[in-house]
């Protein structure tokens, strides 16, 4: 069976992997294609609503998982995700050009 992988899949990658080894636990998907689907979305959603990047991490993180976590886990993984999302736009718009 061939896979459809939208743009940013990779980009979507990294951050889910980034995000799970410094210690964010994912909710239950039906497969990892699934999650980073649902990643991609996410992602560009955040961008067509003009989301900043604190915001983004926050749907990221909450998109990723359901799990409770103490308030400065979660607030570490939002700033952590948020900064990924901001360096996926940017090199997003470095490659688009001026």
């Amino acid at each position: 069976m061939r896979r459809c992988y939208p743009r940013h899949y990779e980009d979507a990658a990294h951050i889910a992997h980034f995000l799970t080894r410094h210690g964010l636990r994912l909710k239950e998907w039906p497969s990892t294609h699934v999650l980073l689907l649902f990643v991609c979305c996410e992602m560009e959603t955040s961008l067509d609503r003009s989301l900043s990047h604190s915001e983004a991490g926050r749907a990221l993180v909450r998109i990723l998982s359901d799990e409770p976590m103490e308030e400065v886990r979660r607030k570490r993984l939002e700033a952590m995700a948020g900064t990924l999302f901001g360096n996926f736009v940017t090199s997003r718009q470095m490659s688009q050009g001026p």
